[in-house]
């Protein structure tokens, strides 16, 4: 059961557009971190034009109910090594707690979706489990 109100999906080159978008929404900082350097809106969007999408894999990211990407996860091969990964996050979408990792859960929390913590929980156990107490969380 998926109980996240965000959305994931692959992206292609009909995501061109939703891509150039997210990207240009970017404040500065944003894209440096990004590309590794500050790009103006004209170089983003000549990036974007250029994509290789049929070597690389993308995935993107928005609430349900919007158009508009909130996050956009790139792999890019790098040589027979493997791969680059590139990711953005919208600035509204920061700090959330929707880029914390989903495994393992945090530490006393039950298997409920949403994960509740275990005290809230353990009177009734309606997930049936135990609780979850991964040494350093």
């Amino acid at each position: 059961m998926w109980w996240s109100a965000i959305e994931l999906g692959a992206l292609d080159a009909r995501h061109a557009h939703a891509l150039g978008l997210h990207l240009l929404a970017l404040e500065p900082v944003a894209r440096h971190g990004r590309f590794g350097h500050t790009l103006g809106d004209e170089a983003v969007l000549d990036w974007v034009r250029r994509l290789p999408w049929a070597q690389q894999r993308w995935w993107g990211a928005w609430t349900r109910g919007e158009p508009l990407l909130i996050g956009a996860l790139q792999l890019a091969p790098a040589g027979t090594a493997g791969w680059e990964l590139g990711l953005s996050v919208a600035a509204p979408a920061r700090g959330r707690g929707w880029e914390r990792p989903c495994w393992p859960p945090p530490r006393n929390t039950c298997r409920c979706a949403p994960p509740r913590a275990w005290s809230a929980c353990k009177a009734t156990r309606p997930c049936g489990a135990w609780p979850i107490a991964w040494a350093g969380r």
